[in-house]
């Protein structure tokens, strides 16, 4: 009976062990005071995304003039590729020894665009220097980083990006030596999944030796992803004709009044699901049609498109870029491309097929370096997805319940996820409960973004984890 009892009672402890070491993704949380109206309309709660400095004054913060902040950092340009012009990227260094963050913005984004500014800003504040860079979709990466003219195959996409910091980063550690400690990248949207494929890539080569790999809201189905994007811009089509005057007008005032800072960010915004997808489609097209004008003003005698660039007279050129959705440049510009370079024909299923994250499987579930922050109303993900994410990340992931696509990160309790994910001395996980409280000079400087009222909440919530954790 005895060896009975102790049997039993070494089968309760090795299998509470093992619950204890099995990978449980954290979440979905809830982000307090948020008010979520689905994945479209909180997604353009990104336009909230902007840097408000109190030492810059209400004319500044409110007509979005560059204040303090920004003039901190320095604008320097490096050669990626010889053939190519040099290669902007914006610095805000630490004058004392720091770990730098390197940021990699959304599709089509520059290095100076108002998400990553943010980002860069509670960086630098938590006392880590910044590196910001453009996105390959963005011109001024297609013209000095990329080694392909068309944008769009992730891997290539991403070798790029990675070879460009490798150059940027071997310099800065040249010129400033020591006052550079450590490396992090942390990437949101398409920078995300960069930064994901950068791992794989640094791990292979060690050319940088990143400590961390954050990825915010990374998509993971690309053929999915642009059919999404191609419908939300397609939606006004599917209105009536009697609505689609006073649907459209009324989407367009709503996307001047975010991009001059004019709505209440704690009040529900004015607007359905259907015009917000609108706005939505027309920001990533608008996106698009800039990156082609890009690829159409380096083109060298023609043949991509029916009108050549003009300086003095883009009216026929705009509008055939104006036709193209993201479908069809891939269609039309990126396939063939890839089919001329490998010697056989290459389809949408193989380009997707090939840049998918899920041929990594194995090695991404081993990398304990990735983070992953998402949300779980993502309008970019799929149910498979989600899935996926979790068994391969595990407590290395952590969900928020609402947000959609990167439209939560200026809610403070957001950030502290990413900042903590982000610490190249925290080895820890998302637990399950809660993440590990931030330490150092790290806590102080998010304790003084906070009012004496969060302070004090978030001293009282740091208490009550201090004695669960003991």
């Amino acid at each position: 009976m005895k060896f009975i009892k102790k049997l039993l009672l070494i089968i309760i402890i090795a299998a509470s062990m093992f619950s204890e070491v099995k990978a449980t993704t954290l979440g979905p949380i809830d982000v307090l005071g948020y008010p979520s109206q689905g994945p479209a309309v909180d997604t353009l709660r990104n336009a909230f995304n902007y840097f408000a400095s109190p030492e810059a004054g209400f004319f500044r913060n409110q007509f979005f003039i560059r204040d303090n902040f920004y003039s901190r950092g320095f604008v320097f340009t490096i050669p990626i590729h010889k053939e190519k012009q040099e290669m902007h990227y914006k610095l805000w260094l630490q004058l004392e020894p720091a770990p730098l963050v390197t940021i990699v913005p959304g599709l089509g984004s520059l290095y100076n665009e108002q998400t990553l500014m943010v980002l860069a800003n509670m960086f630098f504040k938590s006392g880590y220097s910044v590196l910001a860079i453009s996105n390959p979709f963005n011109w001024e990466f297609m013209q000095s980083a990329a080694s392909v003219p068309t944008p769009g195959y992730t891997i290539r996409d991403s070798q790029d990006t990675y070879y460009a910091l490798y150059r940027i980063i071997s310099h800065l550690k040249e010129k400033y030596g020591k006052r550079i400690t450590d490396n992090v990248v942390i990437g949101y949207s398409l920078g995300a999944m960069y930064t994901i494929f950068i791992s794989i890539l640094d791990e292979k080569y060690s050319l940088i030796n990143y400590s961390k790999y954050v990825a915010v809201n990374p998509p993971l189905n690309l053929i999915y992803g642009t059919k999404v994007l191609d419908s939300y811009f397609n939606i006004i089509d599917s209105w009536p004709r009697t609505k689609l005057k006073n649907k459209a007008t009324k989407a367009l005032v709503l996307f001047n009044k975010l991009i001059k800072k004019k709505i209440n960010i704690d009040k529900k915004l004015p607007i359905d699901s259907e015009e917000a997808q609108y706005i939505i489609g027309l920001s990533f097209h608008n996106s698009l049609v800039e990156m082609l004008a890009s690829i159409a003003q380096r083109q060298k005698g023609g043949g991509l498109f029916l009108h050549e660039f003009n300086y003095y007279n883009r009216d026929s050129l705009y509008r055939e870029l104006n036709s193209y959705n993201y479908t069809k440049y891939i269609k039309l510009l990126v396939l063939p491309y890839y089919t001329k370079l490998f010697g056989q024909e290459v389809t949408f299923k193989d380009l997707n097929q090939w840049a998918s994250l899920t041929n990594y499987d194995k090695y991404l579930k081993n990398n304990q370096k990735i983070r992953v922050i998402h949300n779980i109303n993502d309008f970019l993900l799929t149910e498979e997805d989600k899935i996926w994410f979790e068994e391969v990340f595990g407590n290395r992931l952590v969900y928020f319940s609402h947000g959609g696509h990167i439209g939560n990160m200026f809610f403070p309790e957001v950030q502290k996820f990413i900042l903590e994910a982000s610490d190249p001395h925290n080895h820890k996980v998302f637990n399950g409960k809660e993440v590990k409280r931030i330490k150092g000079k790290a806590l102080q400087s998010y304790l003084k973004q906070l009012t004496p009222e969060e302070r004090k909440a978030f001293k009282t919530k740091a208490e009550k984890i201090s004695k669960e954790t003991i």
